[in-house]
């Protein structure tokens, strides 16, 4: 739901950005996988998931600097679901954090 919720969220920017319309959605939505993994192992922090976030914004600067925007584009949203893929692969599709497991306390009475 998350994922749906950043999709459009982020349609609005891309457009206005000339970007396509369809991977300016993809790439949040399949990202969002990777979000939630990270900050589920990370036990709740966001720094791993906002590094993450900025070194995805800006590798393509550095790596597909070349390829126009509409290609650049594709190249994140292939790479974001195939990270997602991967980690579903190798993790599952409940990347929700564990209940808490209580110790059971005795009633002594």
């Amino acid at each position: 739901m998350i994922g749906v919720a950043w999709g459009i969220l982020h349609l609005g920017v891309g457009l206005a950005d000339g970007r396509p319309w369809l991977p300016t959605f993809l790439v949040p939505l399949v990202s969002s996988v990777a979000y939630t993994w990270l900050f589920v192992n990370s036990g709740g922090s966001l720094t791993m998931a906002v590094l993450y976030h900025f070194a995805f914004d800006f590798y393509p600067q550095f790596v597909l600097y070349e390829l126009p925007t509409a290609q650049n584009v594709w190249a994140q949203t292939i790479v974001s679901l195939a990270v997602a893929v991967i980690l579903i692969l190798i993790y599952g599709v409940n990347l929700q954090r564990s209940p808490v497991k209580r110790a059971a306390v005795a009633d002594l009475g």
